[in-house]
């Protein structure tokens, strides 16, 4: 597939939100810093044995990934942003590469668990089949699959806190069609939670087979 084509099919899964990451990185570090909290992580690897092999879809600032080091797993990130890469790397020491989600595709049954926290509100269903087919790949028989996921049925534009800046589009993804999108890839839904207040939603699931 050229250049061109590859562009183009891209395109119909997802709105490339890493030139946004890139100009905001310090404003959304700051904005996200007394957010963030350890409890989705550890929910989302409750069960999984230390010293698995993890890798976190779209690690973001490192904040997760340095969890996943801490808590004895072996951790490794993915993410499309060139500053959210470096700075995760310099904050925090952890191993991330720099990629696309979307053309990610691991050797098959290396890893012991994927983690993805809003990861695939940056695609829509399409592409988020995409990401999930190469996450069974990807994944052991019976290994763990955490995704956390914002519900709605719209998309949001947003811009930061710079309204003349690179903007990026937030799919909100229905709990039905994740459910079923989720089993259509080849994992089975084991426990799904909700933050009160909030649509934010967590699912963990298994690979079957």
């Amino acid at each position: 597939m050229n250049s061109f084509l590859r562009f183009v099919t891209l395109a119909q899964y997802s709105v490339d939100s890493s030139a946004y990451y890139n100009h905001n990185l310090e404003a959304l570090v700051q904005l996200t810093e007394r957010k963030w909290s350890p409890e989705s992580v550890r929910l989302a690897m409750e069960g999984v044995e230390r010293g698995a092999t993890v890798l976190e879809i779209g690690s973001g600032f490192g904040r997760d990934l340095s969890e996943l080091a801490r808590m004895g797993y072996v951790a490794s990130g993915l993410d499309n942003s060139e500053r959210c890469v470096q700075w995760s790397r310099q904050k925090y020491e952890v191993l991330v590469r720099q990629a696309n989600a979307l053309l990610w595709s691991p050797p098959e049954s290396s890893l012991d668990a994927v983690w993805m926290d809003e990861t695939l509100n940056h695609m829509d269903l399409i592409g988020a089949q995409r990401v999930l087919n190469s996450a069974f790949k990807g994944v052991r028989p019976q290994g763990r699959l955490s995704v956390a996921f914002l519900e709605g049925d719209t998309c949001v534009d947003d811009r930061c806190v710079d309204f003349l800046g690179p903007t990026r589009t937030l799919f909100l993804h229905r709990l039905k069609a994740m459910s079923a999108l989720i089993e259509q890839c080849g994992f089975q839904i084991l426990r799904v939670g909700k933050h009160q207040d909030s649509s934010r939603t967590l699912m963990i699931c298994t690979r079957i087979g």
